[in-house]
């Protein structure tokens, strides 16, 4: 693992930059917590995964065999860390949690890229979902990997937020305009109207990021925003040394304040069941303490 010192330096580092740079290298370091009975989280079990995302927004655990093979083993993993309230949609199971696998070919939900094995790029979740349902926070556990890929690429968003403060201030203030980036209607939805807001936004609780990498069926604010845009994704190209690259393996899974994630493209097996993950998505961070 790369240290501080081997990483590439970002313009007009500051103090505050410095400080989160070292608390992140300790999450890079360690990103994992190993969980004895997610139902039941010690202490200890609960703090470290607190004191990671304190340190870099996400948390990876691991669990021992059949010990969390359930969406209602998911919920209740989340509620101890203060994620209680799900974010629903059309395409969510009963229980608030998403069991995202591949479709077949003519389901509804093949039309939606988390349910293909098409890679998906940089985005936070719910980008596309109005102010009062923001995903603020996630659990991602596998059941099954595939036979191939289906690589995750983490990155906190706070760190992109602070390396833009030092180096792009203009960037950053044009990406927090409340019209930044718009997302028009779905068609299988029109009714819903065009979705415009910020990519950065400060809260009470933390910074919200709302962002995707994808060029279709975005529109991006002129005279800023579509300029900062571009800023914004060389940025992320600028950071990849500190990018957190893992296949999740049975039984493990990341527990995170929404941060940026990309997904590469996957293969299942000819011969048996493919690619299986719990998702569930929250309107809560991961409480602090």
């Amino acid at each position: 693992m790369a240290t501080i010192a081997d990483k590439p330096p970002l313009a007009g580092r500051s103090a505050l930059l410095d400080d989160y740079l070292d608390g992140y290298q300790r999450f890079l370091d360690s990103p994992f917590v190993e969980i004895r009975d997610p139902s039941r989280l010690s202490t200890g079990e609960r703090r470290a995964l607190q004191a990671r995302c304190r340190q870099a927004g996400m948390a990876l655990y691991r669990t021992g065999p059949g010990r969390l093979q359930t969406p209602a083993q998911v919920v209740a993993l989340g509620e101890q860390l203060g994620l209680r309230t799900l974010d629903r949609h059309p395409l969510v199971r009963e229980d608030g949690v998403s069991t995202l696998m591949q479709a077949p070919a003519g389901e509804r939900r093949a039309e939606y890229i988390p349910y293909t094995d098409r890679p998906i790029n940089w985005h936070t979740d719910g980008y596309y979902n109005p102010p009062e349902r923001r995903v603020r926070g996630l659990i991602l556990h596998c059941v099954r990997p595939a036979r191939e890929g289906g690589v995750n690429r983490l990155l906190d968003h706070r760190l992109v937020w602070q390396a833009l403060a030092v180096s792009r201030p203009d960037a950053l203030k044009a990406l927090q305009h409340p019209r930044a980036m718009t997302i028009p209607p779905d068609p299988r939805a029109p009714e819903q109207g065009d979705r415009s807001g910020p990519v950065f936004l400060l809260e009470p609780t933390g910074l919200h990021m709302r962002y995707t990498a994808r060029t279709r069926s975005i529109r991006w604010a002129p005279d800023g925003p579509a300029e900062a845009s571009v800023v914004l994704r060389e940025m992320l190209d600028h950071l990849s040394p500190w990018v957190l690259e893992h296949r999740l393996a049975p039984g493990e899974g990341l527990i995170c304040n929404n941060v940026l994630h990309t997904r590469t493209g996957f293969v299942d097996p000819t011969d048996g069941p493919g690619r299986c993950l719990f998702r569930a998505r929250y309107h809560e961070r991961v409480m602090a303490t």
